[in-house]
């Protein structure tokens, strides 16, 4: 097995060594796929982390907006074999929502940096395609550990495109913007005409789509963006900063990630628009303002 996974890795470098850059970019199922975007993390590891829902419910939630891709719904941890309620979750949530809008895609959270070699994050993202048949993967690049090499990304990249499945992250690595489909960025730093611009070099230097997701790796501090949005902040302030992103879409060159079960509080509790006042209205108001 490991003999098989290293001669794809090498047949996966000579194929990225011969592209042109910009392919992943070009695929024709962008513009659709990030047309209306939700984050809705269920899982943390094996944690359940939506309180008061069930996947019933967070699949008819989900539904009602009708997203063309659902971002984040698991994220396992790397040494751990799947559930089987995360993978019967993962389906019957798909299900729901593919009845009411068949064209939504659906990711799953990978973090690259906790795996030392191409051909172990190979053999992870074999395992999870096999139990969910996923459409595409979130690179998820943990802040405090060791960097993933780019021999790491690169492979993953190979491998999702090898699948005919979309891949991003939300690091600003070489290999990603050059072999990616889309990065991700997100609120925790200020939110000004100079990170403005800094996007807008960003596309335009690398040809790629950017999305933009509220901050979910809280630290519990006094000024830390994921502990403001979802402890400090009331609804109206929520919804003050979301239609703020939103608005700022088409001039900024960004794809808002709608919060609906994100971000997620010290990985142990998810946001849950659904239950913050009339929130889930707002979000479906600004994306059909701006979706």
């Amino acid at each position: 097995m490991r003999h098989t996974i290293l001669s794809f890795i090498t047949l996966a470098m000579a194929f990225i060594q011969n592209i042109a850059p910009g392919f992943a970019q070009e695929l024709p199922q962008n513009e659709v796929l990030f047309k209306r975007i939700v984050s809705a993390q269920i899982y943390a590891g094996n944690l359940w982390i939506v309180e008061q829902e069930n996947p019933p419910s967070v699949g008819a939630i989900l539904a009602k907006l009708s997203p063309t891709y659902v971002s984040g719904l698991l994220c396992p941890d790397p040494d751990e074999n799947l559930s089987s309620e995360q993978i019967n979750a993962y389906h019957q949530i798909r299900e729901l929502v593919l009845a009411a809008q068949p064209q939504c895609k659906f990711d799953l959270v990978l973090c690259p940096n906790l795996y030392k070699e191409p051909e172990d994050l190979i053999a992870r993202m074999r395992y999870l395609n096999d139990m969910l048949h996923l459409d595409g993967w979130l690179l998820d690049f943990v802040p405090g550990t060791q960097k993933a090499s780019a021999k790491l990304i690169e492979a993953a990249v190979a491998y999702a495109h090898s699948q005919n499945q979309f891949i991003g992250g939300n690091e600003l690595n070489k290999s990603l913007l050059k072999m990616g489909d889309f990065v991700v960025l997100h609120d925790g730093q200020t939110i000004d005409l100079k990170f403005k611009e800094e996007i807008l070099n960003l596309s335009k230097t690398f040809n790629i789509p950017i999305l933009f997701q509220i901050n979910t790796h809280s630290q519990r501090g006094a000024d830390d963006t994921t502990h403001t949005f979802m402890k400090k902040w009331q609804t109206h302030q929520r919804e003050e900063h979301l239609k703020r992103l939103a608005r700022n879409q088409v001039s900024w060159r960004y794809h808002l990630m709608y919060p609906v079960f994100f971000p997620v509080y010290l990985n142990k509790n998810a946001y849950n628009a659904s239950r913050d006042g009339m929130m889930l209205k707002s979000l479906l108001e600004l994306m059909a303002q701006y979706n």
